[in-house]
């Protein structure tokens, strides 16, 4: 019986607007109300987060950074683990020696390269500080690294770091074609649904899960229900065989609604 479902914000349950559609809102809605709990696993942070759950109008766990940082119904950090300013360091001189832009984060900032050199690419830049690493005398622990770039590039620079010793101390994967997430080896969204349900008293055989990125890998093998979006990444289809529509298609609602006969 499943007691939990854990869901990926972009791509799964956010449509092409990054919005939650009124749909899908609904359906989370009926969802809770049978007593199945909901959360949500995503590489965006806290205040995203927490601005998609006021939406919903329910109380739920959230994995936010990947992993790296996971927080309680009420909001508290249960967990929490950056990566160390040496490691952030050596991420980032490989990625300015191959012309990668990256944003990294912290709680309260977001840093950048330079504003002269680099962009900023994150959705939630209106919620943060701008620091560039150029102007300071030393590199932060981060929370999460976000390098943006043309698939190839991205998908080379993944490549590259897992050949070398990255791999010992991090999670490098891919969330879309055109951005790889690093984050601490012990910050995935695997660890964190299996936090979620010591904390909840149940098996991870109980749990439900949606995703679409290699970012949500980890999660998806953690689950005893896992479910790919028909938008997945390729890498991801062939691995699992329950498949919801598009995110264009409130293709969680639409499963949600199948599954547990909510229509």
């Amino acid at each position: 019986m499943i007691k939990l479902v854990v869901c990926d914000l972009d791509g799964t349950l956010l449509n092409e607007n990054s919005e939650i559609s009124d749909k899908t809102k609904i359906t989370i809605k009926k969802l809770t109300e049978m007593g199945i709990n909901f959360a949500i696993a995503s590489g965006r942070s806290v205040v995203s987060v927490t601005r998609f759950r006021n939406e919903l109008g329910i109380r739920m766990y959230f994995i936010c950074n990947n992993g790296a940082n996971i927080y309680n119904e009420s909001g508290d950090v249960i967990f929490s683990a950056p990566m160390e300013d040496y490691t952030v360091e050596k991420i980032v001189k490989f990625l300015i020696d191959r012309n990668i832009n990256y944003n990294g984060f912290d709680e309260n900032n977001i840093y950048i390269h330079s504003l002269d050199s680099g962009r900023i690419v994150s959705l939630e830049n209106k919620y943060f500080s701008v620091k560039e690493i150029i102007k300071m005398d030393y590199y932060p622990k981060m929370s999460k690294l976000l390098a943006k770039g043309e698939p190839d590039v991205i998908l080379k620079a993944k490549e590259q770091m897992l050949k070398e010793d990255f791999a010992k101390d991090l999670d490098i994967t891919i969330s879309q074609p055109f951005c790889l997430d690093v984050v601490d080896k012990n910050a995935t969204k695997g660890d964190g649904v299996k936090l979620l349900a010591r904390n909840l008293g149940i098996s991870t055989d109980e749990i439900m899960a949606f995703g679409d990125g290699d970012n949500d890998l980890n999660m998806l093998e953690s689950v005893g229900h896992p479910v790919v979006m028909e938008n997945a990444m390729e890498s991801l289809k062939v691995r699992f065989n329950h498949v919801a529509e598009s995110n264009r298609n409130d293709g969680v609602a639409r499963y949600l609604e199948r599954y547990f006969g909510l229509g």
